[in-house]
């Protein structure tokens, strides 16, 4: 099955994928005091940007075409350059089932955890 590229909104899930994975990041520092709180936001983003950057891996499979795009940096003659080929998709892909069942995991794992502070950064190093 073969879809039309331009109707793909790969690059877009991709980086709404890795915003999720920062807002998780922020979300779980911002509230280390409560480690419940922290747990909750933290993975729950986390299990977000897993399965957006997923959709992303699997749209990509499916278009058979390289997605590309460029952050730029602020520098001059210094850009970012993301590309994302069936290839890296199915490795990509791995990566975020992995990075979901961590996810759901510590979810249960943390419960019991009343370590305080060291759960949201816990979470910030885990997105």
């Amino acid at each position: 099955m073969r879809l039309p590229v331009d109707s793909l909104p790969i690059a877009g899930l991709f980086t709404a994928g890795l915003a999720a994975y920062l807002a998780g990041a922020a979300a779980s520092v911002a509230s280390y005091r409560n480690a419940g709180l922290a747990r909750r936001l933290s993975f729950s983003l986390a299990s977000v940007g897993a399965l957006l950057e997923g959709l992303a891996a699997v749209l990509g499979l499916l278009s058979h075409t390289d997605s590309r795009w460029v952050l730029a940096s602020g520098l001059p003659y210094l850009s970012y350059s993301l590309r994302l080929d069936p290839l890296s998709c199915y490795f990509h892909l791995a990566l975020a089932l992995l990075a979901l069942c961590a996810s759901v995991y510590s979810f249960g794992y943390l419960r019991d955890s009343h370590g305080g502070q060291g759960v949201g950064f816990l979470g910030c190093f885990y997105n």
